[in-house]
């Protein structure tokens, strides 16, 4: 019986056949011995695909994009019939929500869907063959200033910051030390002999 969460807790793609052909794949990624987190990140992105494209979301993303919504392929309902475009979208769709890291990361996981429908003969040719993997522009780090650095120094000079107390060392090695009223009684039937 089929549920809708995989066993990782993840939702299944709800269109039957998005559902059978990623089911054969994940099957196909563990007879690869493939890391249980890159099945999950590959599964998670193939499904986070076939709900956009079978979602609210992608005709309200594209009424806002101004992007051609004419489609009149079954992209929705089945991923050998997934286009250059409707990849095109998602990836848009994903940066616009997210951001481009998260975006490449997904075109690099969808990517690998494609690639085993080819490989087992679904698909002709790939849909995302000449479609370019998003940029990701380098994080820019916020250098501060040595005036800034000065003054935030001198700001918590002035702070009454409390201090840990210090230790000479650690209670729980002097409790070990210290005999308990346990070792000072011998097991049963046992004598203690006096020094």
């Amino acid at each position: 019986m089929s549920t809708n969460l995989t066993k990782q807790g993840l939702p299944r793609p709800t269109e039957p056949a998005w559902r059978s052909y990623v089911e054969e794949w994940v099957r196909s990624l563990r007879a690869q011995d493939k890391p249980h987190t890159t099945r999950y990140n590959y599964e998670l992105a193939v499904t986070q695909l076939a709900e956009f494209l079978a979602g609210p979301d992608l005709p309200a993303f594209l009424a806002t994009t101004g992007m051609d919504p004419h489609d009149d392929s079954d992209a929705a309902q089945d991923p050998t019939d997934v286009e250059r475009k409707h990849v095109d979208w998602f990836i848009t769709w994903m940066i616009d929500t997210r951001s481009a890291a998260t975006a490449l990361n997904k075109y690099k996981c969808i990517q690998q869907l494609f690639k085993y429908l080819i490989d087992e003969d679904e698909l002709e040719r790939h849909p995302m063959a000449k479609l370019t993997q998003p940029n990701q522009p380098g994080k820019l780090i916020p250098i501060v200033r040595d005036d800034e650095l000065a003054a935030l120094l001198r700001h918590l000079q002035r702070q009454d910051i409390p201090r840990p107390a210090r230790h000479r060392h650690h209670p729980a090695p002097a409790r070990l030390r210290r005999p308990t009223q346990r070792n000072h009684h011998p097991p049963p039937g046992v004598t203690q002999s006096q020094p």
